[in-house]
């Protein structure tokens, strides 16, 4: 019947060709049309996840170049406030350390004095870091949104920078004349003081007052100095305090605290929550 009905009817015939026409055409593009790889959807998927990637990559960089920005920002404004005799005030030091590296150069006990007079000198620079009577723009400060922590952090970075650069040009050469120290002995004997120092003088100056730092820091380093002398070596306690300014971890350690200890305090002197 469907023969007889495709035989005797021209539009059935003519709508058959056509369709018949397309089936061609598709099968000549399927022919020439490759078949897709096994992997294409792999690829596919690698190629959303690069894209994802690149552009968490350029999120990060362009938040870490804001924040970058931000600090510097913070870093610039503290640059003003601090006191201007405290870019100077380590200067005067460097001739004591000179008449030491001159004058001792026999004894064996001047290179560990001239390094633990670095610690000096930056404690002492740290001492009237943030105090209110050596603070002239506290009330400005005050004023401002930025927490107390944040300005001991950015004004501590500052100085100890500056005074460890003070350290390395000024003191470093001095030490070098004194033997070629090895990194362990510059650890020891220079960067462990130095840090426990400066911590306990930012401590005490937040704790009390600049001067309190000052007479601590002077203290110690006197004491220092009397027990690497030769004359105190048989006394127990010159011993035992020589031997705990060689103890690193012990140093890092109470450095540590005293300055955790140190921006607990003074949020909560400020009334600022951490």
């Amino acid at each position: 019947m469907i023969d007889i009905h495709f035989k005797q009817c021209a539009s059935c015939r003519k709508e058959f060709e056509h369709w018949s026409r397309i089936y061609e055409t598709l099968q000549a593009i399927k022919t020439q049309t490759p078949n897709p790889r096994p992997d294409l959807f792999q690829l596919v998927e690698q190629r959303i996840d690069e894209r994802n990637v690149a552009a968490s990559l350029h999120r990060l960089v362009e938040h870490t170049f804001r924040l970058g920005g931000i600090v510097m920002e913070h870093v610039g404004a503290q640059l003003r406030l601090v006191r201007h005799d405290l870019w100077w005030m380590p200067l005067p030091l460097i001739p004591l350390a000179l008449a030491i590296a001159i004058f001792a150069r026999q004894m064996e006990y001047s290179a560990p004095i001239l390094a633990f007079l670095g610690s000096l000198i930056t404690a002492l620079g740290l001492a009237f870091l943030y105090a209110r009577e050596s603070d002239p723009a506290r009330e400005v400060i005050l004023s401002t949104p930025m927490p107390a922590h944040l300005l001991l952090y950015l004004r501590s970075g500052i100085m100890f920078t500056y005074n460890l650069l003070i350290n390395l040009l000024c003191l470093l050469p001095l030490l070098l004349t004194q033997g070629t120290p090895t990194l362990s002995w510059f650890i020891t004997n220079w960067l462990a003081p130095l840090c426990c120092l400066t911590a306990l003088s930012l401590l005490v100056s937040v704790l009390c007052n600049a001067n309190a730092a000052i007479f601590l820091c002077m203290l110690l380093w006197i004491l220092r100095l009397l027990a690497s002398s030769t004359q105190f070596h048989p006394i127990n306690f010159a011993q035992q305090y020589e031997s705990f300014w060689h103890q690193s971890p012990a140093l890092f350690l109470i450095a540590f605290i005293a300055a955790c200890i140190s921006l607990l305090f003074i949020n909560r002197r400020e009334r600022y929550i951490l």
